[in-house]
């Protein structure tokens, strides 16, 4: 149930569909690598 209430939360913060959707869309080639962003977890 909680997993609804955040999506309801990001779904009502304007223009984040579109920035979900974008991500969603955005082929691995052109994102940043994960050990980029979390250092400790890899």
């Amino acid at each position: 149930m909680e997993n609804i209430f955040e999506t309801n939360y990001l779904l009502s913060v304007p223009g984040m569909e579109e920035i979900i959707q974008d991500g969603l869309n955005t082929p691995l080639s052109e994102c940043v690598p994960l050990s980029d962003v979390w250092p400790d977890v890899i």
